[in-house]
């Protein structure tokens, strides 16, 4: 083989692992920014969902404040009459919201006689939500009441310590939720955050989605749990927040972090899309890509122009022996550069 060629690939071969190397820090470095962006996200959610937990703790501060309510409270206890019962209500809630309550309505539910008195009309309440209240404060369905009225239904216990059975069922305005999810928008060109209640393991959105033109799509739009992997069907079952790759319903390409609020069972979904959350994970692998296979050319270039000028000046030096050998001592080659070849180009010159 030819010492030229043999350069070349000695050239080829001290190469080939620097590029594996560079290779594998830009796989190094892309996988730590997909990280970063992932764990940036997942830290979103959490915050949306302790936001959220924020307005549930001042909904059930609502509820204590009417049930240390003293005129509705002592009319409960002194067995006073329906029409007393219902004056107290309404006026209680007027009370609560004098202060800045979001309640819209109250009903007291006793285990005699089922519901006693309400402030405002509600809707149809079970009676197994009602029993369940007893033990436990329990919250939802949310509804939409007309286009610029949606209420979350909220029932608990008046006194539990005190065990008289008396239950309130209450509605909130679900409009401090709709206003959190949409606060989302200003972290990114696609981002937004969304919530969905569980309807017999559908996912019925209680919030209107960022790039969504119709008014109508909260609470009429419903996600089919056949749908599995779709970030609002797997909020639904995630009791702590992860970060999920999945077509949105916009059937785009997302990083979605989800996380089920835990006292409502309300799906939450804080996503952006892929493109966006990976944009700087993909400009960064371009660069390093396109730096490694510049660095890559460049030396090789220089290989090439190295190996051709060796070949060239191996070449006069052969030619000239030859000439020698044959009888030519006239041939010259004359200065040929310090190094191997001109040394053996000045001794056949000698």
């Amino acid at each position: 083989m030819p010492l030229t060629r043999k350069l070349f690939l000695g050239v080829i071969a001290v190469l080939l692992p620097v590029a594996v190397v560079v290779a594998a820090t830009i796989s190094e470095a892309t996988n730590r920014l997909e990280d970063a962006a992932r764990s940036g996200l997942e830290e979103s959610g959490r915050l949306e969902a302790a936001r959220i937990n924020d307005r549930l703790d001042q909904i059930d501060d609502d509820l204590n404040l009417i049930a240390s309510s003293t005129e509705l409270r002592s009319a409960l206890e002194s067995g006073a009459s329906a029409e007393v019962i219902e004056e107290r209500t309404v006026s209680s809630v007027a009370e609560a919201r004098s202060v800045g309550s979001g309640i819209r309505s109250l009903a007291i539910f006793t285990p005699e006689d089922g519901l006693l008195a309400a402030s405002d009309r509600l809707p149809e309440i079970d009676a197994a939500r009602v029993e369940a209240a007893r033990t436990e404060t329990t919250y939802g369905p949310a509804r939409r009441v007309t286009d610029s009225d949606s209420r979350l239904l909220v029932a608990c216990s008046r006194d539990r310590e005190a065990d008289s059975g008396i239950v309130r069922v209450a509605e909130f305005d679900l409009a401090p939720f709709v206003t959190l999810v949409k606060a989302h928008e200003g972290i990114g060109e696609s981002s937004e955050a969304h919530l969905a209640q569980n309807v017999d393991g559908a996912a019925q959105f209680i919030t209107d989605p960022r790039f969504v033109d119709d008014f109508e799509f909260a609470f009429t739009r419903t996600v089919s749990p056949e749908q599995e992997g779709m970030p609002i069907i797997e909020s639904l079952s995630s009791p702590e927040t992860m970060v999920i790759s999945a077509d949105d319903y916009r059937d785009e390409p997302t990083l979605a972090a989800v996380t089920t609020i835990e006292r409502t069972g309300w799906g939450l979904v804080v996503k952006i899309d892929e493109s966006e959350a990976l944009a700087a994970v993909d400009s960064g692998s371009r660069l390093l890509g396109t730096g490694l296979l510049v660095a890559i050319a460049g030396a090789l270039l220089v290989a090439w122009w190295m190996v051709r000028r060796l070949r060239a000046r191996g070449e006069t030096v052969t030619d000239a022996a030859l000439a020698s050998g044959a009888g030519d001592l006239d041939r010259r080659i004359g200065p040929s550069g310090d190094d191997e070849i001109g040394r053996i180009a000045e001794a056949i010159d000698q």
